[in-house]
């Protein structure tokens, strides 16, 4: 009877511990759906920084990755805002086709050279871009030439 009860304990460990295992691989799976990108993106950031033509064959890293520079205008009610492009064949024209720039949802400018600016610039600095006051958000989606895109989105106040 004894060696009966000890096999079903044994039995019932082993189901327990099946089950934990479980749980844990439940939570690891959210976890990497939630976060897989932006590590996707800190990956083919070092790769990008250790070597460029190793990058370019990592199917990964092959959409542009987009962030920003943003900052207060000259005047009242006015931003500054440039988009940074990191892609695995390079950060410009011819890579980079266009990027487009979207406030609150509605397309603002598309950029072909860079640098790439919210309402135009010169080689050097970005035009400010007058906002009423409140809170904003700024999307900017960067297509390269095979046709991948990338895109981000930052929020701010004016």
């Amino acid at each position: 009877m004894h060696a009966s009860r000890r096999r079903s304990q044994r039995g019932q460990g082993l189901v327990e511990y099946a089950l934990i295992l479980l749980l844990v691989g439940i939570v690891v799976i959210i976890a990497l759906t939630t976060a897989g990108e932006r590590i996707r993106d800190i990956f083919c950031d070092v790769v990008l920084s250790l070597d460029a033509g190793a990058a370019a064959n990592t199917a990964a890293c092959a959409a542009p990755r987009v962030s920003f520079v943003i900052n207060p205008g000259a005047m009242p009610h006015t931003i500054n805002i440039q988009a940074i492009i990191k892609d695995n064949k390079g950060p410009k024209e011819p890579n980079i086709v266009s990027v487009a720039f979207y406030i609150d949802g509605t397309l603002v400018n598309t950029e072909h050279y860079s640098i790439y600016c919210l309402h135009g610039g010169s080689a050097t600095a970005c035009n400010d871009y007058s906002l009423p006051a409140g809170s904003h958000t700024v999307r900017a989606v960067a297509t390269d030439v095979d046709g991948n895109t990338g895109e981000s989105s930052a929020n701010f106040t004016v």
